[in-house]
């Protein structure tokens, strides 16, 4: 559970309890970034246990199964049934319309975000970009779950797995871009309008 509080400068704060399963306490913080026009998203995970112990924060937004994800490529897409993806001017190209029933992808990214698109609106999720080696056991900084009957799919983005010696607290942000792309733009594979449109943004 979490206690919610708004400040008067519009910051919203989510405390959440300390969970005996995990012996963290997670804290979001929801911001307006108004010179980027975008939203800042914080999260802290702080150890309230005696012992050290070790987690990765993770993200997961759930959108229509029906869109087209992209990121920057950092390794080649795993998994034991992963959605069918595609190489394109560097970045790795999912459309989960391409995918049979349910599917689950893995990936390194390379540019520290995370796009995908949705007719002509885009979700852009930007963060550190982490080195696979920083990956969670059997996770990835990029992730994909599409659901049996794609009515949703998850766009996974996970942070370092780490230790957190008690009474610690790691942060960790990422920044939403939510845009409308420019006219004659098209959501297609390895679109390089789309990829500049991202980049300026």
């Amino acid at each position: 559970r979490y206690e919610v509080s708004v400040a008067a400068t519009g910051v919203i704060t989510l405390e959440g309890e300390s969970n005996a399963d995990t012996n963290l306490r997670v804290t979001k913080t929801f911001s307006a970034d108004l010179e980027r026009d975008a939203l800042r998203l914080e999260y802290e995970m702080t150890n309230t246990g005696r012992e050290p112990v070790q987690w990765a924060p993770w993200e997961i937004t759930r959108m229509p199964a029906n869109g087209l994800a992209f990121w920057p490529t950092g390794g080649e897409p795993f998994g034991s049934q992963p959605l069918a993806s595609q190489a394109a001017h560097g970045l790795t190209w999912c459309d989960p319309t391409k995918t049979n029933g349910e599917g689950k992808l893995f990936a390194d990214g390379a540019g520290g975000y995370l796009a995908y698109v949705v007719g002509d609106r885009l979700l852009l999720k930007q963060f550190q970009d982490v080195p696979a080696s920083a990956a969670a056991p059997n996770e990835a900084e990029i992730e994909l779950y599409v659901n049996p009957d794609h009515s949703y799919i998850e766009v996974e983005n996970q942070g370092a797995f780490a230790s957190i010696a008690p009474g610690q607290t790691v942060r960790w942000q990422v920044t939403w871009y939510v845009r409308k792309l420019p006219s004659g733009v098209a959501a297609s594979v390895g679109n390089p309008d789309l990829v500049a449109f991202v980049a300026q943004t």
